[in-house]
């Protein structure tokens, strides 16, 4: 999951946070669709995770808006 949004990094830097956050929105929701209901809280988990070490790293809410 990481490396998908390290590789989401590389890609155009013109594209718009929005972009960004459907990216992670659809990235999301194929991790659903594709593991069980079972798996979905640490999916969930994970995302939240990594949500926070994005803003984290990019200093802070306000840069991912």
């Amino acid at each position: 999951m990481v490396e998908a949004c390290e590789g989401m990094k590389t890609e155009e830097e013109g594209w718009k946070k929005k972009s960004n956050w459907q990216f992670l929105h659809e990235l999301l929701l194929c991790y659903l669709a594709l593991n069980p209901k079972s798996t979905h809280k640490f999916i969930i988990g994970a995302f939240a995770d990594l949500l926070v070490s994005l803003m984290s790293s990019l200093g802070g809410a306000a840069d991912l808006l």
